[in-house]
C-alpha cells in the first residue's frame, strides 16, 4: 500500500485529526513525549526484525527540523514545533 494513501485513510477515519496539532498525538491532542514515541517505535521495529532492537527517536526529530527548516519555518517556530529550548 502506499504509504500516502494509508496515511490519508487513518486521517479521514479519526475524527480527532479534524483540528490541528501534532500528527502523533494522544485522544485529547497532547503530542506523544519523546519517551513515549520511542517506546511505541522500538516495539514496533522489534516486531518487524528483532535485530533492530536499539533504534531511537532522534532521526526523527532531526528530519522535522530539515524539513521545516526547508519549508521556510522561522527558527523559533522549529523550536516550538520540536519543543526545543536551545538554539543548537
Amino acid at each position: 500500500m502506499c504509504p500516502l494513501q494509508f496515511l490519508n485513510a487513518y486521517l479521514e477515519s479519526c475524527p480527532e485529526f479534524s483540528v490541528p496539532g501534532p500528527l502523533i498525538r494522544h485522544l485529547n491532542g497532547d503530542p506523544l513525549s519523546r519517551y513515549q514515541f520511542t517506546a511505541v517505535l522500538k516495539n514496533a521495529l522489534f516486531l518487524l526484525d528483532p535485530r533492530r532492537e536499539n533504534n531511537q527517536s532522534h532521526s526523527f526529530h532531526i528530519g522535522a527540523a530539515s524539513m521545516t527548516a526547508k519549508l521556510g519555518w522561522s527558527a523559533e517556530e522549529i523550536k516550538m514545533s520540536g519543543r526545543w529550548s536551545s538554539n543548537a
